[in-house]
């Protein structure tokens, strides 16, 4: 299972090369899905940050686009401002969220993500979310019995006559999960995270990276944490409750 929490794009002025003005490029720092951030033009947009020292990040995710297959995306990396790209890597198309995985080889303290959709009929580039950073593998994946619901927000009532009245909602997803085996290195890790994100920091969410086409990708947060029981010799069993957020 693989947690993608600590997002450095979050931490930095984006600077793009275009941006709406009712849409500014700081939006992609909300952490809910219905704010993005729009461009003004659909050839060769980008989103850069500039940090004072570099770091060497294994993944990046763009989420909540309108980016088409037809299009070139990329994320890139830099030591002058991209006066060179030594990192310079393409990120496979995905209707949905698009997940990519890397190895730059070097720290590098300039990085941008990079759109060319010139077939882009909406003509502007939207996105809600942008992530750079690493991610946490959570040793000894959750125990096989898990279960998944389908969580309604619709509201609805009853007139004395009988008679309902509802405001439709959305359906989300929520995963209960069980861990049988966990080191006390991975309870730090999660300690970590958890003392971060608490219960209402969103992130990203594989709970089977080799099955995603069966258990997609998930943009959530920790609903519940159930504790941690120690079975011996500083191994424990645990459970956290996802619940999808918008």
């Amino acid at each position: 299972m693989r947690v993608l929490w600590d997002n450095e794009f979050d931490k930095y002025t984006i600077t793009p090369v275009s941006a709406h003005a009712n849409y500014p490029a700081e939006n992609v720092q909300d952490t809910r899905l219905s704010r993005y951030t729009r461009t003004v033009a659909v050839s060769n947009q980008a989103w850069k940050i500039n940090m004072a020292a570099g770091q060497e990040f294994t993944c990046c995710v763009i989420a909540g686009h309108n980016i088409t297959s037809g299009a070139t995306i990329k994320i890139q990396a830099s030591n002058d401002d991209f006066g060179t790209t030594p990192f310079d890597e393409a990120i496979p198309h995905s209707a949905d969220a698009m997940f990519h995985w890397f190895t730059p080889g070097a720290s590098y303290k300039d990085w941008r993500f990079t759109v060319h959709d010139a077939g882009n009929g909406d003509l502007y580039i939207k996105i809600s979310r942008l992530f750079l950073g690493t991610y946490l593998t959570v040793e000894e994946g959750p125990h096989r019995a898990f279960t998944e619901e389908s969580v309604d927000t619709s509201r609805s009532t009853y007139s004395p006559s009988g008679q309902v009245y509802g405001d439709e909602g959305i359906v989300l997803r929520r995963y209960n999960l069980n861990f049988k085996y966990w080191t006390q290195s991975m309870i730090e890790q999660l300690k970590t995270m958890f003392d971060s994100v608490k219960t209402v920091g969103p992130f990203f969410l594989i709970i089977d990276p080799d099955n995603q086409d069966k258990i997609p990708p998930l943009y959530c947060r920790i609903e519940s944490h159930g504790g941690y029981s120690h079975l011996s010799a500083f191994r424990y069993t645990g459970n956290l409750t996802f619940m999808e957020a918008r």
